[in-house]
């Protein structure tokens, strides 16, 4: 069933996708649509990165991609597990403990990969928002409209998840 349908039916969504990674091999993440606190949360992110990196000038449209990819990574996207470690801890009973190890955006050296991962994401987000206003347009529902303030462009909400 098509993730607009299933929206249009009140069901949860959900993204996933497996990629090919050098030094983890193929590992597979997902993610939820998000809503609106997410988003909100997605943005705060954004602005503490760039706040934490203590620049102030202008910022290339490249960081904005690579600023908003590790921002959904920490907020809206599950991060996989790409590493188990077993260890024995009482030798008598053979009673093992299992670390897991999440997959770190913030080593990841490749922010090609990053912005891979998280415009794939972001293409299906909005595709999928896309198509939930299409059913919508069909069904002879009409959207809400946005006070103008809200939806004036602003370079202080420039990127959202869909932005890649």
């Amino acid at each position: 069933m098509e993730d607009a349908t299933k929206i249009a039916q009140g069901l949860p969504v959900s993204w996933e996708q497996e990629y090919d990674h050098p030094k983890h091999g193929k590992i597979i993440f997902k993610g939820k649509l998000p809503g609106a606190i997410q988003l909100a949360h997605h943005s705060i992110e954004m602005d503490r990165i760039i706040s934490e990196a203590g620049y102030e000038g202008d910022i290339r449209p490249g960081t904005f991609v690579l600023v908003a990819a590790l921002a959904g990574f920490r907020t809206i996207l599950e991060l996989p597990v790409v590493e188990e470690k077993e260890t024995t801890v009482d030798e008598e009973t053979g009673h093992k403990q299992v670390e897991r190890i999440k997959y770190d955006p913030n080593a990841e050296p490749d922010e090609e990969f990053l912005a891979r991962v998280w415009g794939d994401f972001s293409r299906w987000r909005s595709e999928t928002n896309s198509s939930v206003g299409k059913i919508k347009e069909s069904l002879g529902e009409s959207s809400a409209t946005t006070p103008d303030i809200i939806g004036q462009s602003s370079p202080d909400t420039i990127l959202v998840p869909s932005a890649t």
